[in-house]
């Protein structure tokens, strides 16, 4: 609507703001969520489901529901405990990239790592919570490491692929491949029939974070291994340097063709749309800058502007 919501987390509270016809910013209310012990209230913790209605992710323990209008906290919705492999733990993926609502349920994305991301289980999990009655209702397995990104087409198909960090895994350590999965629109069940691999995809190259844009065309980082000398690096060294490409994915060919002007980077890219235009936030080398790119498919990136340091989001003011 025409609310801003600015989240503070040294003191675990978010505020909203209002802006007025002339563009100043009317201050409203403050709602504090450090009675429950979070980690973070910042956007990347917070799905938005409807005006009335948002999750902020507690750890990997629950769903605090709170109300963006009233600014009121409500119930708490528990996530579930799923075990994994020893020498591991389950990580609640970001809200900003592996979570996606389709028909009033809100999938997320689990998976299980050690702490330094660098140890995966050769699978991740889907749970399904029905955001009416504020209810897990499902977990679905899936047989993918480390699925951290989640996006849906226009047809209501969703897709699941991994972050960046398992990708240094593989290269590294050996980790297991990675690979993206579909849920189709209609479905509560994976494609076993569509799940690729990227190495199989992107002629033995891994790649990551797939993000539909429209035309059936999703939007995939892939990394350049055959340029990286690896010696001592660990997976995240590795994985930081302008040694990833920017190409688009057919979903239905399931073949990727690189994007012209995209330079090489550092892989972790952002997206979103307005009013129909799909932009990308390309993280330079060493995430020092990112430039954004707005982008078409088969068409070449054309290139808008450049920030200092890694960013995340464009935002829509209204």
């Amino acid at each position: 609507g025409s609310s801003v919501y600015i989240a503070t987390d040294e003191r675990r509270t978010i505020q909203r703001f209002t802006i007025a016809d002339d563009g100043s910013w009317q201050e409203g209310e403050t709602i504090g969520f450090a009675n429950f012990g979070v980690p973070g209230v910042a956007f990347w913790n917070n799905t938005f489901i409807n005006s009335n209605k948002a999750y902020l992710a507690n750890g990997d323990a629950e769903y605090i529901v709170w109300d963006p209008q009233e600014m009121l906290i409500g119930e708490t919705i528990d996530i579930p405990q799923l075990p994994g492999p020893a020498g591991t733990r389950m990580e609640v993926s970001f809200a900003d990239r592996a979570v996606v609502i389709r028909d009033g349920l809100l999938y997320q994305t689990v998976y299980w790592a050690d702490e330094d991301l660098a140890d995966f289980a050769p699978n991740s999990a889907i749970l399904v919570f029905d955001t009416e009655t504020d209810t897990h209702i499902n977990t679905i397995e899936a047989p993918c490491p480390g699925l951290d990104t989640a996006t849906r087409d226009d047809e209501g198909n969703l897709y699941f692929s991994n972050w960046v960090f398992s990708v240094g895994a593989h290269i590294v350590y050996d980790e297991p491949e990675n690979c993206i999965v579909r849920i189709p629109a209609g479905s509560e069940e994976i494609d076993e029939s569509w799940t690729a691999s990227f190495s199989a995809l992107l002629e033995g190259r891994e790649g990551a974070a797939a993000r539909y844009l429209s035309d059936d065309t999703a939007i995939i980082s892939v990394f350049h291994d055959e340029d990286v000398v690896i010696g001592n690096a660990t997976h995240a060294e590795v994985i930081a340097g302008a040694d990833w490409s920017a190409q688009y994915l057919d979903l239905t060919s399931q073949t990727a063709t690189p994007i012209n002007g995209i330079e090489r980077n550092s892989g972790a890219f952002y997206s979103t749309q307005v009013d129909g235009r799909s932009f990308v936030l390309v993280p330079g080398l060493t995430y020092g800058s990112t430039i954004v790119y707005e982008v078409q498919p088969g068409q070449d990136a054309v290139e808008l502007f450049e920030v200092d340091g890694w960013s995340l989001r464009l935002f829509e003011l209204p």
